[in-house]
């Protein structure tokens, strides 16, 4: 009881347009980030021998997974509106809902295609 009253409601969290708007960008993200991921693994095989010479081959879907991880973590780090979102939910208490909720499907997405690419 106590913790409901120090939680905002559920619809706070997600209204059902925020709610399509997620899953939406889910799915058009995973099929981008499938397509890149077969893109780059495919590309630095043809040009990389010590990326070729990885051994056991599937392991290749663990790097190009991480290095895709890594470039999306390293571009909302340093993404001005991650900062101001973060900024206007600490200091003003005005949760910019939406962009915020894509910026985590973007960081998560990545984890989702690896899931079905890396045996």
């Amino acid at each position: 009881q106590i913790l409901r009253s120090i939680l905002p409601n559920e619809t706070d969290y997600f209204l059902p347009d925020d709610l399509i708007d997620t899953l939406v960008t889910l799915l058009i993200l995973t099929a981008v980030v499938s397509i890149g991921f077969v893109l780059v693994k495919h590309t630095w095989n043809m040009f990389d021998p010590n990326f070729r010479s990885i051994r056991p081959s599937h392991k290749k879907w663990y790097v190009v997974a991480n290095l895709f991880k890594a470039f999306i973590l390293f571009t909302i780090a340093f993404s001005s509106r991650v900062w101001k979102g973060v900024y206007r939910s600490y200091f003003h208490d005005n949760f910019p809902g939406l962009e915020l909720k894509r910026l985590s499907v973007l960081y998560i997405v990545t984890d989702v295609v690896a899931l079905f690419m890396v045996p």
